[in-house]
């Protein structure tokens, strides 16, 4: 007894229990921690299943909540480390194999679904709108409206002009009714609901055709045949109305350029905006006929008159004095010792932008030259000899310009 509880062996003994319950408590730690891990995955890819997830409130087809499925099988795979499962598309096999006429599998089944429930609720939706409009219809002819089908609603017309839409409501046996020009819809159920709704729309359609009337008969007296021709001498410009297939209900008269060769450059339009209530000239709104008048006498701060021509001239010149004030460009030249001029010379064809050394030793090594009649950029060499223009020049850089170079080369 004396030896077993001897100093020595105590010491050793308490040791041993120590590194014991150390150890043990180690693993306990290292197990907690695993498992925290592997909780922290859980949770992460469970908010990612969530996701997935399709709902029924959400307006997704069948056939997208099969494949939204399919996604959720793989992820819930992955969560158990399961490798991926591929849902082999029965139909993608029939065409690897070249049974192109057998159609099989699962997404047949969804988008035959699909097409049934559409096709039946299309039929039912019209249906239920003409049992609708025809228990409606004494209401209706208290305001002289004509029905007429059109798709998947129905239009209530007077004097040949859409007074309202009507077409069925998501929920059975409710309507969306909406007046011209369209910006607000109505949700009824009953005829009773519908008569209200007319009775507090009607007078305001009809107050909107009968302003645009007004405007349209003022445009009509205003280009007579006078104006028309005076339009065209100061301020060449040609005024007709648009062919009737684009003018529908509205009123639209086209802009053209009579210095065109066939008169079918469109420089803007007027036309009669239901929605603005008022006329508009190109993107100029005017709700009152005296405003749009006191802008049509200087149309052509408002139209661009110029001619195709006369645009890309101008654009060549700004292109070029663009260059002339950009840095980059700028120390590029200067780097290998040259300046783009500002000060131009022209002669009859051309205007000239030189090449100029900076230390004005040498004469110019070249120019780039604006057509005057097309308003094209051209490369002019050091002789005044075209090389190329810069649209010619721009497509042969794909392939390189090396032909040119030697083409300089030559001179030299």
């Amino acid at each position: 007894m004396q030896q077993w509880f001897s100093p020595g062996r105590g010491v050793l003994s308490i040791k041993a229990a120590v590194m014991k319950k150390t150890l043990s408590a180690f693993l306990i730690i290292t197990f907690a921690i695993i498992n925290l891990f592997m909780l922290l995955i859980l949770i992460v890819k469970t908010e990612r299943l969530e996701k997935l997830i399709p709902k029924m409130s959400d307006n997704i087809t069948m056939e997208e909540a099969f494949i939204k499925t399919t996604d959720e099988i793989n992820l819930l795979r992955e969560m158990l480390d399961l490798p991926p499962t591929e849902i082999v598309s029965f139909v993608e096999e029939d065409k690897r194999n070249g049974d192109s006429e057998k159609v099989t599998g699962y997404e047949i089944y969804y988008s035959a679904f699909d097409t049934l429930y559409y096709g039946y609720k299309s039929a039912r939706d019209k249906k239920e709108l003409n049992l609708f409009l025809e228990k409606t219809k004494g209401i209706t002819a208290d305001y002289l409206l004509v029905s007429e089908q059109r798709e998947s609603l129905s239009v209530l017309m007077l004097n040949d002009r859409d007074y309202y839409s009507i077409k069925a409501g998501e929920d059975n046996g409710t309507y969306m009714l909406s007046p011209f020009p369209f910006e607000k819809e109505y949700r009824l159920k009953t005829d009773n609901d519908f008569k209200k709704i007319l009775e507090n729309t009607f007078d305001n359609v009809k107050l909107i055709y009968d302003n645009a009337d007004s405007d349209i008969n003022k445009l009509k007296d205003y280009f007579n045949p006078a104006m028309l021709k005076r339009t065209a001498l100061e301020k060449k410009i040609i005024i007709k109305p648009a062919m009737p297939a684009e003018q529908k209900d509205a009123f639209i008269i086209n802009l053209y350029d009579i210095k065109g060769a066939d008169n079918k450059t469109t420089l803007g339009t007027i036309s009669y905006s239901y929605k603005t209530r008022g006329i508009m000239l190109n993107e100029n709104i005017y709700t009152d006929f005296n405003q749009f008048k006191n802008a049509f006498i200087n149309v052509e701060n408002i139209v661009d008159i110029r001619t195709r021509e006369e645009k890309i001239l101008q654009n060549s010149f700004n292109d070029i004095n663009q260059m002339i004030k950009d840095q980059s460009f700028k120390m590029f030249l200067e780097n290998r010792g040259y300046y783009l001029s500002g000060e131009t010379r022209q002669d009859n064809d051309y205007v000239y932008y030189d090449i100029m050394p900076l230390d004005k030793t040498q004469t110019r090594i070249g120019s780039y030259a604006v057509n005057k009649h097309t308003g094209y950029i051209y490369i002019i060499d050091f002789e005044e000899v075209i090389v190329s223009s810069f649209k010619s020049f721009v497509m042969n850089n794909i392939n390189g310009n090396q032909a040119v170079v030697d083409l300089i080369k030559k001179k030299i």
